[in-house]
Order: structure tokens, then C-alpha cells, then sequence
């Protein structure tokens, strides 16, 4: 996106990131853990409401992983699980995180899969914590995914939105009324 931080962007009038998080907060989510990187005082400023634990990652410049790193570790294994949601995702919505969640089991990884491809938000348990904090660099947790398919539990969902991230000016430009 440039000079422009991606989250900030208006999507139907709203900030990218600010329309994440409010699905997370009309969701079954227990606990919001925000982790704020690169203009971390704006998009705290954007989104600052009461439930949401902020956690910054002074790492943000390594990559992905670091984002990962520092919202388990805010975590301090005082939870069965974590979702991880990206911020420029949008188009996810509250009924597909509750989905996800009802499917949640100890030892396992929920994944949302439309026509035989996996997409995000991934829902992990606290047993894959541990491998989570061991990624490094501009990565998710794809390798993490991999390494422990044979506790993946596939969800078939309807929507688009699981792979829909913005990260170009062209994306964000058709992203425009296509909610």
C-alpha cells in the first residue's frame, strides 16, 4: 500500500482493522488480544474500545511471526485456545468465527476451507502454543498447519472472505462495495 498503512484504509466508511476487530467483539471470543505493530499510536487510536487487551510487538519490522510471537505470549497460557485473525482481512464475519469456535477442540486446529483450499482465520489450540512462538520472520502459521495436519479439523464454509486479504491499492480498489 505504499506510504499508507493498510489498516487505517476505509472500507464502507469504516477502518479496515476497526471492522476485524468489531467482529471479533460481537463474536464467542472469550478475550481480544490486539497486537499492534507499525502506527501502533493511529490504530490504537482507531479502534481503542473497553475488552480489547492491546499488546505491542517492538518486533513488528521481523515479520509476521513476530505479531504471532507477541500475542501468544501476551496470552500467557491462560487460554484453551487462540484464533488468529488478520487485520487486513476485513470481510470475516462474526457467524464464521463463532463456527470455528464451536468446532474447537483440545489438541486440534480449526481451519476454514472453501472447495478443498484452506484460508483464515485459524483457530489453534494451547497444546500448538509452543510451535507458534517458534516461527520467525514474515510468516504465518502455515508451517504449523503442516507439520500437524493430522490434528487439522477442516470447517467447509460459503465464503470468500476466508481468503480475501488487502494488501495492494488494486485490491483495496475492487474491494470497494463488494462486502
Amino acid at each position: 500500500m505504499g506510504d499508507q498503512n493498510k489498516l487505517l484504509q476505509l472500507i464502507d466508511g469504516t477502518p479496515m482493522v476497526k471492522k476485524v476487530v468489531a467482529s471479533c467483539l460481537h463474536s464467542n471470543l472469550s478475550s481480544i488480544y490486539v497486537v499492534l505493530g507499525h502506527d501502533s499510536e493511529w490504530i490504537n487510536n482507531c479502534i481503542s474500545t473497553e475488552g480489547i487487551n492491546f499488546v505491542n510487538n517492538e518486533d513488528w519490522r521481523l515479520g509476521m511471526a513476530s505479531s504471532i510471537n507477541s500475542g501468544i505470549g501476551a496470552m500467557n497460557n491462560d487460554f484453551d485456545g487462540a484464533m488468529i485473525l488478520l487485520g487486513d482481512m476485513p470481510y470475516i464475519e462474526t457467524k464464521l468465527i463463532d463456527q470455528m469456535i464451536e468446532l474447537f477442540q483440545e489438541y486440534k486446529i480449526v481451519v476454514p476451507v472453501k472447495n478443498g483450499r484452506q484460508g483464515n482465520p485459524v483457530l489453534f489450540s494451547s497444546t500448538f502454543f509452543n510451535d507458534l512462538q517458534s516461527i520467525d520472520g514474515d510468516k504465518g502459521a502455515k508451517r504449523v498447519i503442516q507439520e500437524n495436519f493430522s490434528s487439522v479439523v477442516p470447517t467447509d464454509v460459503m465464503t470468500n472472505a476466508i481468503f480475501r486479504d488487502i494488501d495492494t491499492p488494486q485490491q483495496m480498489k475492487d474491494s470497494v462495495g463488494t462486502s
